[in-house]
């Protein structure tokens, strides 16, 4: 669902509000990697300010990762995103 409060150009703004069992990606820098790696996540609990509590599903099993901000910054890392369309 759309928000009614979007900042355009905050890559810390979602332009939707998350809800319970939408899929994401939560990305993070793996020590001794260069690159931010992205993972498949659900949200299980949304918090204010585009906050969430998360799912994820890695390489080595399933991470239980508690409020999470969301940034569609390329650079950021402990975050999550709306995948492409």
């Amino acid at each position: 669902m759309t928000k009614s409060i979007y900042k355009v150009g905050d890559h810390s703004s979602s332009p939707y509000d998350p809800a319970m069992t939408d899929l994401v990606i939560y990305k993070t820098f793996a020590q001794g990697v260069a690159s931010a790696e992205a993972f498949p996540a659900i949200v299980v609990k949304t918090l204010p300010d585009d906050f969430c509590d998360l799912t994820v599903f890695t390489n080595t099993g399933v991470r239980h990762i508690r409020r999470v901000k969301y940034s569609a910054d390329p650079e950021s890392s402990n975050c999550w995103h709306w995948p492409p369309k």
